[in-house]
């Protein structure tokens, strides 16, 4: 107990002399020193950042008696004036290693201790400033108003100029500016981000000469650029301090429209295929910063709109063929209208096929699709089918293994009666199959049935006879019996008509005695033609012979004509030979002779000559050539006779001579 007693005592007593020599380290002379005239006007306790600027202001005063002179100097050091000078107002005090960091604002004379520490570093919070007058000899220590600094760490950020109207294409520079505002080094100032940039680092000075230092980058960003980040990092060289700032991009752009079908973006220059009767979902998606409105239209009709959203759904349901057609989707936002169109087609089984006559002009198809033309027409029948898509189309005829045609028409140049019959139009794409008929029925006239005889049979008084015609339409028959025409039944006659199918068979019993009856006929008509079947046929022998009769009185008689036509002909041409000869015998002769009766003797056609005649005998002859004159006619004008010779002696005009 005792021994503790005196250590607390010699504490106390070292505690007491602490006290009395105190004033000795702060004057020459312990009792001379006012200690409340000195007063330091300083924040003693200062928080700062590190890397960056503090300005301390400082001002001090002093004893009146004990003004500072003008080669009083201000020193700062870090806990005493026997530790690290920190600063002073004689730059030649201070640490090379401060002297561009550390910096002594103020003046001894105006009674200023300021100072700026530019890029404050940890070490600057490890030891309290201690602020120092000297003037010449004397010097006072502030000991009561050291000032201690806080260093945390760098939190402040740099600061981004932001852009209201960030566009897409359009070029724009930020601002980025670095936290603190001194006279230090300047600091790295660095840009992040994908966009293409270039950058520019500046600074301005401040009228109390500190320095704010700034970077630029200018770049033109593009949609996809929007909500992308943009970092800007400054970085402190002597503290190694680093703070980064981050911005969100936000490039407002115009509305770009795509459409998605089945989880697939669609190409809107291929349709959207529906089946007839199926749904499909079509979503129009809109990119756009701002949001858009989007409207579906079709035409010109609104179908549905929503207000900002990205993505409006229009939903086919059970597609018909009205659902075909263009739908635009319209997306508008503060920059601008979009709009894209895209077409919508719905498929269906090809309906019924259409038939049509388009050749001959007035060629009529009847309801119950049947045409009616005449044997050896033409005919042309088109065959339509509305499809999606669009349907090949074939004609086909039942029986027929091969398909007649795969065109859409079917033509006869010259129909048939085998051209009758059932034609089908077929039409089919990849969703199916229809058909549609069309009955063809060639109009003909009556005709024998090939393979079927048309007779009469005589059972004893009785002659059954039966006569069997194709045609179509029906045929009217009726039985020609020598020259009577029967229709229908008769006392004598019975008459009985059936029809199967183009097939008429007509029976006809004669009860009369058949030795009378000489021909029978099976007359058949329709709106085509006539039809005679000759089924007996008895001509009488005196009816044959009078024809024989008449025929051989025809044909002399023709012959007869035809060889008086020759003589006619020769007559006319030995006439005119004739007279030309008598011209010049009677230009010749010196008595007019006008008649003779002279015969005329023929020279056998030898080379004798014609005998001289007697003078005394004249026998009237008249020799000529026979050789060269084959036939002549003359002419003989006689001396008019009288009355009595003229009723009995016919005149003559003309003689024909021929050859002996």
């Amino acid at each position: 107990m005792g021994t503790h007693m005196k250590m607390q005592f010699r504490a106390l007593s070292h505690l007491f002399l602490l006290l009395c020599m105190t004033p000795l380290l702060l004057n020459t002379t312990c009792d001379a020193i006012n200690h409340q005239n000195y007063i330091l006007n300083v924040q003693r306790n200062i928080s700062v950042q590190k890397g960056l600027c503090v300005y301390i202001p400082c001002t001090f005063t002093v004893d009146p008696a004990a003004s500072p002179s003008m080669s009083a100097s201000c020193i700062w050091y870090k806990e005493s004036y026997n530790g690290e000078i920190i600063c002073s107002q004689n730059p030649s005090q201070t640490p090379a290693v401060n002297r561009e960091r550390i910096v002594f604002t103020g003046h001894a004379s105006r009674m200023d201790c300021s100072m700026a520490i530019n890029e404050v570093l940890d070490s600057d919070g490890e030891k309290a400033f201690l602020f120092r007058l000297q003037d010449g000899s004397r010097s006072y220590n502030f000991i009561y108003y050291m000032v201690t600094l806080n260093v945390t760490e760098l939190t402040d950020k740099p600061e981004i100029t932001p852009v209201k109207n960030l566009r897409a294409n359009e070029e724009v520079t930020l601002i980025c500016q670095s936290p603190g505002r001194c006279n230090g080094s300047e600091p790295t100032i660095i840009w992040n981000g994908k966009v293409d940039k270039k950058t520019v680092t500046y600074h301005i000075t401040h009228p109390d000469g500190k320095k704010t230092y700034y970077s630029n980058i200018t770049f033109t960003p593009s949609k996809e650029d929007n909500q992308s980040p943009l970092f800007c990092l400054v970085r402190f060289k002597a503290s190694s301090a680093e703070t980064v700032a981050k911005i969100t991009l936000n490039v407002e752009y115009c509305p770009t429209v795509c459409f998605i079908v089945n989880d697939t973006i669609h190409n809107e220059n291929i349709p959207i295929i529906v089946m007839e009767g199926k749904s499909e979902i079509i979503k129009c998606t809109v990119d756009s910063n701002p949001q858009s409105n989007i409207t579906w239209y079709k035409g010109e009709i609104a179908l549905q709109n929503t207000s900002s959203r990205q993505t409006l759904i229009y939903n086919v349901k059970n597609a018909n063929l009205s659902d075909a057609g263009i739908y635009r989707c319209s997306a508008t936002n503060s920059l601008s209208t979009t709009n894209k169109s895209i077409e919508v087609t719905v498929h269906y089984v090809p309906r019924t096929p259409q038939i049509n006559c388009s050749m001959p002009k007035d060629c009529i198809i009847e309801g119950n699709k049947t045409i009616y033309i005449n044997e050896g027409s033409s005919l042309s029948l088109r065959c339509s089918a509305e499809s999606s898509p669009a349907a090949s189309l074939a004609w086909l005829k039942p029986g027929n293994p091969n398909t007649i045609s795969l065109d859409e028409e079917l033509h006869f140049s010259n129909i048939l009666h085998s051209n009758d019959g059932l034609y089908t139009c077929q039409a089919n794409n990849t969703y199916g199959r229809s058909n549609a008929s069309v009955t063809i029925k060639v109009i003909y006239g009556p005709r024998a049935v090939s393979g079927k005889d048309s007779t009469c049979a005589t059972e004893e008084r009785v002659i059954k006879c039966t006569c069997i015609i194709q045609s179509f339409p029906d045929v009217n028959i009726q039985w020609k019996i020598d020259e009577k025409s029967y229709a229908i039944s008769d006392k004598d006659i019975l008459i009985s008509t059936s029809r199967f199918d183009e097939e008429t068979t007509s029976m006809m019993d004669l009860l009369l005695n058949h030795n009378e009856v000489h021909s029978i006929q099976c007359i058949s008509s329709n709106q085509h033609n006539h039809f005679t079947l000759s089924l007996l046929s008895k001509e009488p022998k005196s009816s044959l012979w009078m024809i024989v009769a008449v025929t051989v009185v025809l044909a002399v008689t023709v012959i007869l004509g035809i060889a008086f036509i020759i003589l006619q002909f020769c007559r006319r041409r030995k006439l005119k030979q004739e007279n030309k000869d008598k011209n010049q015998l009677t230009s010749n002769s010196d008595d007019d002779v006008i008649y003779t009766n002279s015969n005329i003797l023929c020279n056998g056609g030898g080379s004798q000559e014609i005998p001289q005649k007697n003078s005394l005998q004249d026998d009237g002859a008249i020799y000529v050539n026979c050789k060269e004159v084959e036939y002549a006619s003359i002419n003989f004008i006689k001396p008019r006779p009288s009355d009595a010779v003229r009723e009995t002696e016919p005149e003559t005009e003309y003689a024909s001579i021929k050859p002996q």
